[in-house]
């Protein structure tokens, strides 16, 4: 953004001629009577500073910078007063000339009130029937107050977390003395006078303490009787295995191979009763339920890609099922398949190539490679290949 200088008649912008001049250019000051100082000095009809508004150093006396460190400042109070205004900007002085005159003049008694400059009226800016006209001036000062504003409420919001940080430490405090017995009745009711709310809110969380031991003494219970059934189920099951196996007594007069052959029996035994176990609680059930809802959501998945493209996202595992299972009618449906081959259009890099490898193949030889699966007859697969080496080729 371009800089200028805002005095009148001043054409001094910042760039590297200027720079090479040694011409600073410096912001207004936030004080506001200040602030005003600089506006006046500036002899600009109706200005007001903004934030960017600015003066170059050639309206400053040399005494007016401090050069001490890298960047020149201006020293605090200090105002333009070196201006070179047009004609029509300065007044004009009537000289006389005659003899009359000079005599008048020079007769004159010296009035020190003629030579004080009369000072303006300041606008008293706290009632409204005195605001100023310029509308820039009371966006600034709307700007300040929201500013102020804004920081009274982060000052506010830190000391809340003070607040909150302190009533902390002082509740954990106050339960190590209680667990000690260091607080007496005396010492009690003080706490409670001067500090009525942390008493209630200690036995607030005490309560709630509480609550949360009995809930894990419960649940301990709970998965205590829990692995006794299990236990118990687990000794009948091998009680009932044993019926047919020799007793401990008989086995004193077993050999060394007649006892492996009973271990192995046993084995046998409890395996069965696990897997039949798995069917009845339909742990068999569960596989071929995981592999459903991965068919739903890879359709879903193409789907969206068709219907909704502006809330659909990228999923791999999604992807790669639809390559695997779209020769399969059974899992992919025909009209899922005319999406798919608008979807693998787009198909990039190496999934790309192995696509049309596999598509390739199961044309050629009749039957795809052992990752193709699906109940499809061979001439479903064969069609549908063809469908997608036309499409990637």
């Amino acid at each position: 953004m371009p800089v200028f200088c805002a005095a009148c008649g001043c054409n001094n912008r910042r760039s590297i001629e200027t720079k090479s001049r040694g011409i600073t250019f410096h912001k207004f000051p936030r004080v506001i009577d200040l602030r005003r100082q600089w506006e006046v000095a500036v002899r600009r009809e109706g200005f007001v500073a903004t934030e960017s508004s600015k003066i170059c150093s050639e309206h400053f006396k040399p005494d007016d910078f401090d050069r001490t460190g890298q960047i020149v400042r201006l020293r605090d109070g200090v105002t333009p007063t070196v201006f070179s205004f047009s004609s029509h900007l300065k007044r004009p002085v009537v000289k006389r000339s005659t003899k009359p005159s000079r005599k008048a003049v020079e007769n004159l008694p010296v009035d020190l009130s003629q030579h004080i400059p009369e000072r303006e009226p300041q606008s008293n800016d706290d009632h409204s029937y005195d605001l100023p006209r310029s509308p820039t001036y009371l966006q600034a000062r709307l700007r300040e107050a929201l500013g102020r504003v804004k920081t009274l409420q982060r000052e506010k919001l830190n000391a809340k977390a003070r607040e909150r940080r302190a009533k902390k430490t002082i509740m954990s405090l106050l339960e190590d003395l209680k667990e000690k017995n260091r607080i007496n009745e005396e010492l009690k009711d003080r706490l409670d006078f001067h500090s009525g709310g942390i008493s209630v809110n200690m036995a607030a969380r005490r309560k709630t303490n509480e609550k949360k031991t009995s809930k894990k003494r419960k649940k301990r219970c709970v998965n205590q009787d829990q692995n006794d059934d299990k236990e118990t189920e687990r000794k009948q099951t091998d009680h009932e295995s044993l019926e047919g196996l020799p007793t401990p007594t008989e086995e004193e007069d077993l050999t060394p191979e007649e006892r492996r052959v009973a271990e192995r029996k046993l084995k046998k035994l409890r395996r069965k009763a696990e897997k039949q176990k798995q069917k009845e609680m339909g742990k068999k059930e569960a596989e071929p339920s995981k592999t459903s809802s991965a068919q739903t959501q890879a359709l879903e998945y193409l789907t969206c890609w068709s219907e909704k493209r502006e809330e659909w996202k990228f999923q791999k595992t999604r992807q790669v099922w639809l390559l695997q299972h779209m020769y399969d009618s059974e899992k992919v449906s025909d009209a899922h398949f005319k999406v798919l081959l608008s979807y693998l259009e787009g198909l990039r890099g190496v999934a790309r190539d192995t696509t049309a490898k596999k598509a390739e193949a199961i044309v050629r030889f009749g039957e795809g490679p052992e990752e193709v699966k699906g109940g499809a007859t061979d001439s479903q697969k064969t069609l549908r290949a063809r469908e997608v080496v036309q499409i990637l080729s």
